[in-house]
């Protein structure tokens, strides 16, 4: 895993904001396929998959408007 790696995870989260969301995979489908075999490494899915279970915004735009 590279710099790189982290960076398109970190984009593929932001995809998921309620607020941000945009259809990762329709807007750079070769990083998909990068974020997708990330997420096969149980240690990062267990952490996204934690994140997405607090139903926060990745942004935190929410409460502050």
């Amino acid at each position: 895993m590279t710099i790189a790696d982290l960076d398109l995870l970190a984009w593929y989260v932001m995809s998921k904001d309620i607020y941000f969301g945009f259809d990762f995979a329709a807007a750079v489908p070769v990083s998909n396929r990068i974020v997708m075999g990330l997420l096969k490494n149980p240690k990062i899915a267990k952490c996204i998959d934690e994140w997405e279970a607090t139903g926060l915004p990745y942004t935190g735009m929410g409460p502050m408007y």
